[in-house]
């Protein structure tokens, strides 16, 4: 969905997970603005691109609503983390 490559798959993985997880707030803020460093980072790669994953579309949605980097990255880690769990528990 949002065309992570597979060697980092794991990675966003564990991210979403230690979300879920966190007991503290610490944790959960440190999780989160990993993930929301990983989405800008994702989204700079694809800037200007024409692809059709998420992170493009949100991309070229991005420029016309005028998001800046961290609210996108922000919206970023929130579909990561909901499509994660969502998939795993509700699907399951």
């Amino acid at each position: 969905l949002v065309n992570v490559p597979e060697e980092e798959r794991r990675d966003l993985l564990r991210m979403g997970d230690d979300v879920i997880r966190s007991r503290d707030k610490d944790g959960f803020t440190r999780t989160m603005g990993e993930l929301n460093r990983y989405g800008v980072r994702l989204a700079r790669q694809r800037a200007g691109g024409g692809d059709a994953d998420l992170v493009s579309i949100m991309m070229r949605q991005s420029g016309a609503s005028g998001l800046s980097e961290d609210e996108f990255g922000r919206r970023f880690a929130q579909i990561v983390v909901a499509a994660n769990e969502t998939t795993r528990t509700l699907l399951s």
